[in-house]
This record gives structure tokens, C-alpha cells and sequence, in this order.
């Protein structure tokens, strides 16, 4: 009788230890789905930043500037002077190339599709120099 005690009383923990290694099995296959999951939104998260930051250079000197999806070009000559301190000039004095272009102070920043830190050149229009 006791024997017969004794093994029902192991089927039961064998039973149980299955259960539990099954259990197991199961979290670990989701906490490696959530871990592809959560890394992916971390990538996703830094290619959104790094595709609205830019690098203006004013005079030899850059400055890192972030820029949401509707900002202008103009708006960002604005911010890219005002980091720069130089606002001795009207701001339709001024233009911004990337890549040798003339961009239009009109259009949205992110219309361009310009890679992250993208390096734009702020300069004063031909003209304008005194």
C-alpha cells in the first residue's frame, strides 16, 4: 500500500515537473518573440530620431539640429541661426545647400529624405556678402 502511495505521488510529480518544463518551453518562446519584438522597435525608434537630425555648418563651425516633419527649410535656418548666435542678417538673406543643391526654404525638411547628420551648408545668398 505504501509503494502504491509512494508512486502515485511520483506519477503526480512527474506530472507536475511536466507541466512545469512545458510551461517553461512556452516563456522562453515568448520572451524571445518579445525580445525580437522590443528590439525591432528600438531600431525602428533610433531611425526615426536619426532621420530628423541634421548638421548645419555656419562658417566652418556644425551644429546638430533635430527637425520634425513639418518643419520648413526656412524654420531651420531660423533655428541654425539662432544656435549660432549670428542674427546680424535678414533670414532671406541667407540659403542652404546639401550636396551642392540650393534647397527651397518652402518645402518641408523631410521632403528632401536626407540621411541622419545629413551636413547642410548655411551661407549668405550670392549678392548679399556686404
Amino acid at each position: 500500500m505504501e509503494q502504491d502511495i509512494r508512486k502515485k505521488e511520483e506519477q503526480i510529480l512527474e506530472t507536475v515537473i511536466d507541466r512545469d518544463l512545458r510551461e517553461i518551453a512556452a516563456d522562453e518562446a515568448q520572451i524571445k518573440r518579445d525580445k525580437g519584438e522590443v528590439e525591432n522597435l528600438r531600431h525602428e525608434l533610433a531611425e526615426l530620431r536619426e532621420e530628423k537630425r541634421v548638421e548645419v555648418v555656419i562658417d566652418g563651425t556644425p551644429y546638430k539640429l533635430d527637425y520634425e516633419s513639418e518643419t520648413t527649410v526656412k524654420t531651420l535656418i531660423i533655428e541654425a541661426l539662432k544656435k549660432s548666435g549670428n542674427q546680424g542678417r535678414a533670414v532671406g538673406d541667407w540659403q542652404i545647400k546639401y550636396d551642392g543643391k540650393v534647397l527651397d526654404e518652402n518645402a518641408k525638411v523631410a521632403s528632401y529624405h536626407l540621411p541622419c547628420d545629413a551636413v547642410l551648408f548655411l551661407s549668405l545668398r550670392a549678392g548679399n556678402l556686404g
